[in-house]
C-alpha cells in the first residue's frame, strides 16, 4: 500500500476515481467536466490531492483545501473528498489516507483536519472517521446559500 500526492502523471487514475466519487453521491457529474475539475485542481495545486494503490491498482483518492481558523490563527484543512473503491474497501486504505491527511496538517502547522458527512445515510463513514479520531461537532450547524 502507498499513498502518493497526485501529480499531472497520475491525472488519469485521479479523475478515474473522481468519477466513481461523482457517481457514488449521484451528482450527475459530466466525465469532461470531471477530467477539467481535477486537471485545474492539480495544475493551480489548490488542492492536495492523495491517491493510494495497492501494487499498481490506485484504489483511494483523498482531497483536502487549505484554509485558515481564525479564531485558532492556525491553519485549517478542509478534507472535502475521500473515496475507496467498492471492492477494495475494509483493508485499511481509508486509514492509509487519513494518516496521510494528519501528516499533512501536521507539515502545514494546521490546527484541525475539518470534514462534514452525511448525517443520515452515511452511517458506515461516520463511525470510520470517528475510530480515526474525529470528533462529532455539536456545538455548530451548518449553513449553505446556494448559488
Amino acid at each position: 500500500m502507498e499513498v502518493m500526492e497526485a501529480t499531472m502523471e497520475q491525472l488519469d487514475d485521479a479523475v478515474d476515481l473522481f468519477e466513481q466519487y461523482l457517481d457514488f453521491y449521484k451528482s450527475g457529474g459530466a466525465p469532461d467536466k470531471a477530467r477539467q475539475f481535477m486537471e485545474e485542481r492539480l495544475l493551480t495545486k489548490d488542492s492536495d490531492i492523495f491517491l493510494a494503490y495497492d501494487e499498481h491498482l490506485c484504489v483511494g483518492f483523498m482531497q483536502l483545501y487549505r484554509c485558515w481558523d481564525s479564531v485558532s490563527m492556525k491553519k485549517l484543512l478542509f478534507l472535502y473528498d475521500l473515496f475507496v473503491i467498492p471492492s477494495e474497501r475494509n483493508k485499511q486504505i481509508g486509514d492509509h489516507l487519513i494518516d496521510r491527511a494528519k501528516q499533512l496538517a501536521r507539515d502545514i502547522g494546521a490546527g484541525m483536519i475539518m470534514l462534514q458527512t452525511h448525517k443520515h445515510n452515511n452511517v458506515y463513514a461516520r463511525r470510520f472517521y470517528e475510530l480515526n479520531g474525529f470528533e462529532l461537532d455539536e456545538d455548530f450547524d451548518v449553513y449553505n446559500f446556494m448559488l
